[in-house]
């Protein structure tokens, strides 16, 4: 299990600032509650292993291996993780902030797009982003960081690439 629930790494992608808040890493032996979060707040989870059920929005999503989710702000999601095969998790907290009077650049804008206009997204991991599995579990301190930039970057373009 990895739980890191003071990360504050922030980051610019256009005229955007990303600050990732969080990153987790565990196997969900519990049900997460319905809950949303606040403006410009997002949560990216990814599922290597194990089953569940996410319910958002009233509709009912299977969790199994390879799926990927986001739930962006004031969506609401709960998690139920099987007991016979819990549900593994790698889950990202970030917030996004719209910066103003920054010179735009069209091509980091078009990079967030897909990811800020669909505030909700379910789907099988069809980017390679169980591709990082198994980094986090074991990467000392210093390459946490690293990695986990390398992860988060390749993140906002995963449902256009579909």
């Amino acid at each position: 299990m990895i739980k890191n629930d003071n990360l504050n790494v922030m980051f610019q992608i256009g005229n955007y600032r990303i600050n990732v808040l969080k990153f987790t890493y565990e196997c969900q032996t519990w049900n997460t509650p319905s809950h949303a979060h606040s403006s410009n707040s997002y949560e990216i989870h990814f599922i290597p292993e194990g089953n569940g059920t996410l319910i958002s929005n009233q509709c009912r999503y299977d969790l199994y291996p390879d799926i990927l989710y986001t739930t962006g702000p004031h969506i609401e999601h709960q998690q139920y993780s099987d007991p016979d095969d819990p549900t593994y998790e790698y889950c990202i907290y970030l917030r996004i902030e719209e910066l103003h009077n920054v010179r735009e650049n069209v091509s980091e804008k078009d990079i967030l797009a897909p990811f800020l206009h669909y505030p909700f997204w379910y789907g099988k991991d069809c980017a390679g982003f169980g591709r990082f599995g198994g980094i986090y579990p074991t990467a000392c301190p210093f390459g946490y960081r690293t990695a986990g930039d390398h992860l988060y970057f390749s993140l906002p373009s995963s449902p256009r690439r579909r």
